[in-house]
């Protein structure tokens, strides 16, 4: 497991009081579980210590730090000093569900080849001149040359979203990771799974082909995060 130095807690700890953090019996609690998501950021996606704060306090929510704060407060001012603990005791395992559901979805981050073999690329994410057109062009995903009906997997849970033929995608197939992450893959040969179902990590949801607009048999790959297309290398995992 990967630990914080204690430079970097304390680094965070003034972070969340520049956010207005300034509650003694809540900073140790929010401190301890916001480190604990950083450290599993930083260890599981390989991110930077501040790549893994600033998704760990986003996942969080804007406001979240302050509405802790001033519930807590509101309920000391309201309530009997027994009603109190109870409410503070709740707010704290409300933090705990909420980092819970932090580390959840960190797992469900695009984290493996979609065909979880070592199959080199064939072509690459960004600008390339185009198979068909010999134009130059951007490239969104990366391909992947590979026989006709090999198995594409799941490189992590989530919800398909699109599963139909477009004439140039050919027959594609779309999962939402997450509110961060969504993986498209086309010029399939056969779809394994249908529109609005739920697959786990590793499930087999197509067969590759050569449909649509397509010079042979391989798989398009993308990866989307916050709408934007990214290079799926960084996501093919160890």
């Amino acid at each position: 497991m990967f630990y914080l130095s204690e430079e970097k807690v304390n680094w965070i700890l003034n972070n969340l009081r520049t956010q207005g953090l300034n509650d003694d019996r809540l900073e140790g609690e929010l401190l301890d579980h916001i480190c604990c998501a950083v450290e599993h950021e930083m260890q599981e996606n390989r991110l930077s210590f501040e790549e893994a704060y600033a998704q760990t306090i986003a996942a969080f929510g804007k406001e979240g730090i302050l509405k802790v704060q001033k519930d807590t407060l509101k309920a000391r001012k309201t309530r009997s000093i027994s009603r109190r603990i109870t409410h503070l005791s709740a707010t704290i395992a409300a933090c705990l569900i909420l980092f819970i559901g932090v580390v959840v979805q960190a797992q469900e981050r695009p984290n493996a080849h979609p065909l979880l073999k070592s199959i080199p690329v064939c072509s690459g994410f960004g600008k390339r001149h185009h198979p068909m057109s010999s134009k130059l062009r951007f490239h969104s995903g990366v391909d992947i040359r590979v026989p006709v009906g090999t198995k594409v997997f799941a490189p992590a849970g989530g919800k398909v979203i699109e599963a139909k033929f477009h004439q140039g995608r050919g027959y594609y197939v779309v999962i939402q990771h997450n509110d961060v992450y969504t993986t498209t893959y086309w010029h399939l040969s056969k779809i394994l799974v249908r529109k609005n179902q739920y697959i786990k990590k590793g499930d087999n949801i197509a067969l590759t082909g050569s449909t649509g607009f397509s010079t042979g048999p391989h798989l398009h790959y993308e990866v989307k995060k916050h709408g934007k297309v990214v290079n799926p290398q960084q996501y093919f995992g160890k």
